[in-house]
C-alpha cells in the first residue's frame, strides 16, 4: 500500500464536507480496464536438446537494423572485435558523478566524454564500430548537445557504425527486479531511442554483461521484444568451464515453456568478464603497450602481438560451435579518449590483413549473430536460469538477493506510485483532460525507476553515498509526480463538471518506520482507497498514530479497527518522531478501478 497524504487547507475541508453531494453511494466504480498493479491508499486530510535459430534467421534475412557488417571469411577464424564501454548507472559514484566525471579520486570515469570522444573517433574512419548501451546516459548526453553533434551521432547510427543495444534505461538486475519494472524501463528507454534516432536506432540485441546471474524470464522478455539474442559475461565458473569444453559459449535459450518463438541466441564471452584478452587493452586506463608498427623502431612489437593473439584465438576457437569468435574490446568506462583505442585497433587489424588463419574485423553483436546464423550450427538448447552465479569455489553471489531491504522496498513503492499515477491520469484523460500535460510530471519518476533497476541499484551493491543519492532522486521524483495528482483525483471524484476540485497530495514515505506527520498530528483526515486492479480487493490499511481511540466512518457506516504498538526492534535517527501506535482497519471489497472513502476522527480522551 502507498500512502498519499493531502496537506491541510481550508479548501479541502469544504471538499470533504460535500463528498456526499458527489457520490450518494460514497463509493464510485470506474468501469475502465487498465493494467493492474496493487492497492494505493490516499489519505485526504481535513486540514493537512539443441536448436536452430530459424525464427532469428527469418528476421535476419530481412534486415539487421542499419548495422553494416564487415565481410566474413568462411575459410578462416573470424574474430569479431566489439568496442564497448560498460557505464554503470551508479556504483562507486553517483549517476551524475559518473556522467560529469566528478570524484576522480574514487574512479576516473566521465560518460559525457566517452560518447563525444567515440563520435569524433568514428567520424575519422567509417570502418570503426561501437555499441551504445545505457539509455539513461545517452539521453543525458543527447539533451546537452548541439544540433551538429546530434546529427553526427544519428549519422553514425544510420551509417551502421554505432549499434544501439539493450535499449533499456539501465542494464537491469535479473534477480531482484520485478518483471513489470523491467518492462517499464525498457519501454521508456526504447521510446527515447525511437524519438531521437528513429528506425535505425531500434535495438535488436540484449546486452546484460554485468548482472550477477541471469534469469530465463529476461530471455523471454527479450524474445517478446523481438530481440535476436543476448550477450553476457557472468555465469557460474564451473558452468563456463564445461561450456568451453563442449564448445557451447554460443547457445540457444528458450525463455518460456509456453510462448511460441521464445528461443533467442545466447552468447558468452571467452575473455575475463567483458574485458579484452590480457595484453590487448589499449584504453588510456590500461597498462599494455600500444601497437608499435614502425619496423625501424627498436620497440616494434606487431609480430609479437600478432603471434600471441593467434595462439589465444586458436584456444578460444575450441569454445565456439562456428568459426566466429566474439571479443569484447572495452571495460568499465573505457573510451574517454576513444582515438587511443581505435588507432591501436586500426593498426592491429591492418597487421592481420593478409593473415592466412585469422580474419580480424570490427564488429557488433548483430553482425556476430548473423555470422553465426549463416554458418547454421546446431546450438545447445538452454531452458532454465543461470542462477546462482559463482565466480570461484565457495564464492556465490547470493547476498544481494536480500541486501539493503529498505532500498528494495522503496523501489517497489516508487513502482506502485508510478503505475497508479499513470492509470489515474489515463482515466482522467478519458474525461477530456490533457494526459500529455499531466504525464510530463511523470518523466523524472520514469527515469529514476529505470535507474533503480540497475544491477548496482536494486541489488544493494552500490556504495552508501550512492544508495543515499538513489533515495534522494526517487523521493524528489515522487513529489514531482504527485503535483497534478490532486487535480486528477478531484476531477475523477466530482459528479458535476462545473465543480472545481483541486487537492494537494504528498506521500507518507516513512510509514515503514511508523512516521506520518499528517496522521499523527491531525484531529481528522480522510482516507481514500483506490483499487487499480481488475478485481475486488480487501486491503488492510496501517496508519501511524499517537492516539488509541478513533471513529472511522466508511461506505457501510462505522468501521471496526484495531490499534497496535508499532514494530520497534530497530532504531533510527528519527526515533523521536515515530508514532506510539498504528491504526489498522480493513478497506473491504474495494471494486475494480474503484474508490472508497474513510473519514477518520480522533476521539476526545474523555
Amino acid at each position: 500500500a502507498i500512502s498519499l497524504i493531502l496537506m491541510k487547507t481550508m479548501y479541502t475541508l469544504i471538499y470533504l464536507y460535500n463528498f456526499n453531494n458527489y457520490f450518494p453511494s460514497r463509493c464510485t466504480h470506474l468501469d475502465k480496464m487498465f493494467l493492474a498493479i496493487s492497492i494505493c491508499v490516499l489519505l485526504l486530510v481535513n486540514g493537512n536438446e539443441s536448436a536452430s535459430l530459424k525464427n532469428i534467421k527469418d528476421r535476419l534475412d530481412v534486415q539487421i537494423g542499419c548495422v553494416k557488417c564487415h565481410n566474413i571469411d568462411k575459410n578462416k577464424i573470424n574474430v569479431h572485435l566489439v568496442p564497448h564501454s560498460h557505464d554503470d548507472v551508479g556504483w562507486l559514484k553517483t549517476v551524475d558523478q559518473y556522467y560529469y566525471g566528478m570524484k576522480t579520486d574514487i574512479q576516473q570515469a566521465g560518460v559525457q566524454y566517452i560518447i563525444t570522444s567515440v563520435v569524433e573517433a568514428l567520424m575519422e574512419n567509417s570502418d570503426r564500430r561501437y555499441i551504445q548501451v545505457e539509455t539513461a546516459f545517452f539521453w543525458k548526453w543527447w539533451k546537452s548537445q548541439t544540433d551538429d553533434m546530434r546529427e553526427k551521432f544519428k549519422y553514425l547510427v544510420d551509417n551502421g557504425q554505432i549499434e544501439m543495444v539493450n535499449g533499456a534505461w539501465s542494464m537491469n538486475d535479473e534477480a531482484c527486479a520485478n518483471y513489470q519494472s523491467t518492462i517499464d524501463q525498457f519501454t521508456w528507454g526504447l521510446r527515447i531511442i525511437n524519438d531521437t534516432l528513429g528506425t535505425c536506432g531500434i535495438p535488436r540485441v540484449g546486452w546484460q554483461i554485468d548482472p550477477f546471474g541471469h534469469s530465463r524470464e529476461q530471455a523471454s522478455l527479450f524474445a517478446q521484444l523481438g530481440f535476436d539474442g543476448v550477450f553476457f559475461a557472468r555465469l557460474d565458473h564451473e558452468d563456463k568451464s564445461q561450456r568451453e569444453l563442449n564448445a557451447t559459449l554460443d547457445f540457444a535459450w528458450q525463455g518460456s515453456a509456453n510462448l511460441d518463438n521464445s528461443v533467442i541466441f545466447g552468447g558468452i564471452f571467452p575473455t575475463p568478464l567483458y574485458f579484452p584478452p590480457s595484453g590487448y587493452c589499449w584504453d588510456y586506463g590500461c597498462t599494455e603497450d600500444p601497437v608499435m608498427d614502425n619496423k625501424e623502431s627498436s620497440d616494434y612489437n606487431v609480430d609479437k602481438l600478432v603471434s600471441t593473439f593467434i595462439l589465444i584465438m586458436k584456444l578460444y576457437a575450441n569454445y565456439f560451435p562456428t568459426k566466429n569468435i566474439f571479443i569484447p574490446m572495452g571495460g568499465d568506462f573505457h573510451y574517454e579518449a576513444a582515438e587511443m583505442n581505435y588507432i591501436n585497433m586500426d593498426r592491429f587489424i591492418k597487421a592481420f590483413r593478409d593473415n592466412e588463419e585469422i580474419n580480424l574485423i570490427y564488429s557488433t553483436p548483430s553482425c556476430y549473430i548473423r555470422a553465426v546464423n549463416d554458418a547454421q550450427p546446431k546450438l545447445k538448447l538452454k531452458t532454465d536460469d543461470f542462477f546462482p552465479y559463482s565466480n570461484d569455489l565457495h564464492s556465490f553471489w547470493t547476498g544481494y538477493f536480500t541486501s539493503r531491504p529498505n532500498s528494495k522496498r522503496f523501489e517497489r513503492i516508487g513502482h506502485n506510485i508510478l503505475q497508479v499515477t499513470k492509470q489515474l491520469m489515463a482515466l482522467n484523460g478519458l474525461n477530456g483532460a490533457s494526459y500529455e500535460d499531466n504525464a510530463k510530471s511523470l518523466q523524472n519518476l520514469r527515469e529514476i525507476m529505470g535507474i533503480m533497476q540497475h544491477h548496482d541499484a536494486i541489488t544493494g551493491t552500490e556504495k552508501q553515498h550512492v544508495a543515499n543519492d538513489y533515495v534522494r532522486l526517487l523521493t524528489k521524483a515522487i513529489k514531482v509526480a504527485e503535483k497534478p495528482l490532486g487535480k486528477v483525483v478531484g476531477e475523477l471524484l466530482k459528479k458535476s463538471q462545473e465543480l472545481k476540485t483541486t487537492l494537494t497530495l504528498s506521500s507518507c514515505l516513512l510509514s515503514n518506520i511508523s512516521i506520518c506527520d499528517i496522521t499523527q498530528k491531525s484531529e481528522k483526515f480522510l482516507v481514500t482507497v483506490y483499487n487499480p486492479l481488475s478485481w475486488p480487493v480487501t486491503h488492510y490499511i496501517r496508519l501511524p498514530v499517537n492516539s488509541t481511540s478513533f471513529n472511522i466512518q466508511g461506505p457501510n457506516g462505522t468501521e471496526e479497527y484495531d490499534v497496535i504498538a508499532p514494530i520497534a526492534y530497530f532504531h533510527t535517527k528519527l526515533d523521536k518522531l515515530q508514532s506510539s501506535h498504528e491504526l489498522v482497519f480493513a478497506a473491504k471489497d474495494v471494486p475494480p478501478m474503484g474508490i472508497k472513502l474513510y473519514y477518520v476522527t480522533k476521539k476526545n480522551k474523555k
